[in-house]
């Protein structure tokens, strides 16, 4: 038995078909389209987070929760990546994984002690790309937050960040920094930003276009890839038309101004904006709130969807971005567009 085709086809962020809606669910026992197990050695959880924190710190781990939707390409990657022994044995050491559907109604009590479904949980927490990795250590509270897929070396690092316990005393980004170096063109793609910099003054602006602010580094394959590839298709370029555009180095000291006006450097207002890797996009509207903000790993449809989601407003009328985007990629199918999530 298979969900409406209709549901098959609903995508999100993350790149894959989003869960059927309630009404369209499969009968329990039943997989949806797109339905990949996980690993046997996640912990099977009753879900009451305070309860699964206690017993992790009780056996000197960590709680990582990870939030996943079936027919997600990049939830794909990262269960592969679980499978390389190195990454599989160190998660299982110093963790204790649980799996949350974004759009499951599995009951959860959050650390507020409210009970309610993983679809509701996810919105609380403020989840908005699959896969997100919520980090929670022995006092309770969230530590860290892997928004979208940390490729392995990435990943690599942030599960040494964390079970290191460094989060404690500095930031992810400034442990990265320390880590060996990622190789990549060593230059910073500043061709493709619009305002006049560095150093950049964001004060200094059209109010009435939006802001699109890339975080990145100099040895970065990560931006190499977006500015070399993803950047120079049409569609995106249509897309960045639409935005001022900054190109933030956040290994810098380089000065700078501030959407605010404050005087600041790349790096100071990197960290005060709590980015932890390169490359992020972040994206404010003209008022100067953050529309979105991507941190994954994405391909250029994902990439799009960002964009448009910023530059069409529609973070001010659709705040569920994942109903947005399956929406969205409806729409385009129905105009004979193809929709290549990986590509």
């Amino acid at each position: 038995m298979r969900a409406p085709a209709a549901a098959a086809l609903a995508l999100a962020l993350a790149g894959g078909a989003a869960v059927a809606p309630a009404e369209e669910r499969l009968e329990p026992g039943l997989s949806n389209p797109g339905h990949l197990p996980h690993p046997d050695w996640f912990k099977q959880s009753f879900l009451d987070l305070g309860e699964d924190i206690d017993e992790a710190a009780a056996a000197d781990r960590l709680v990582l929760l990870y939030v996943y939707q079936d027919g997600c390409p990049y939830c794909r990657l990262f269960i592969n990546d679980l499978g390389q022994r190195g990454i599989a044995d160190y998660a299982r050491r110093h963790f204790d994984v649980i799996a949350i559907n974004l759009f499951g109604a599995l009951e959860v009590t959050d650390l507020d002690g409210e009970a309610l479904p993983e679809a509701a949980f996810a919105r609380k927490a403020g989840v908005m790309f699959t896969p997100t990795i919520l980090a929670y250590g022995p006092e309770r509270e969230e530590v860290f937050r892997m928004n979208g897929y940390y490729p392995p070396a990435r990943f690599r690092q942030a599960a040494r960040f964390l079970a290191e316990r460094r989060y404690r005393d500095q930031s992810f980004a400034a442990y990265a920094r320390g880590a060996d170096a990622p190789s990549g063109s060593g230059r910073l793609h500043l061709e493709d930003a619009t305002l006049e910099g560095p150093p950049f003054d964001l004060s200094r602006r059209d109010p009435a276009r939006p802001l699109l602010v890339l975080f990145e580094q100099q040895q970065c394959l990560a931006c190499d890839e977006l500015h070399q590839d993803i950047f120079r298709r049409p569609a995106t370029r249509a897309l960045l038309d639409r935005f001022e555009i900054a190109v933030l180095d956040i290994r810098s000291a380089d000065p700078m101004v501030a959407p605010d006006g404050v005087a600041t450097t790349s790096l100071d207002w990197a960290m005060a904006q709590g980015i932890k890797v390169a490359p992020t996009l972040a994206a404010y509207d003209a008022s100067g709130a953050e529309a979105i903000r991507s941190e994954g790993y994405l391909k250029a449809f994902h990439v799009q969807s960002i964009l448009d989601y910023a530059a069409s407003g529609a973070h001010r009328t659709a705040p569920d971005f994942q109903r947005w985007l399956r929406s969205r990629s409806e729409r385009l199918q129905a105009e004979g567009l193809e929709v290549d999530l990986m590509e």
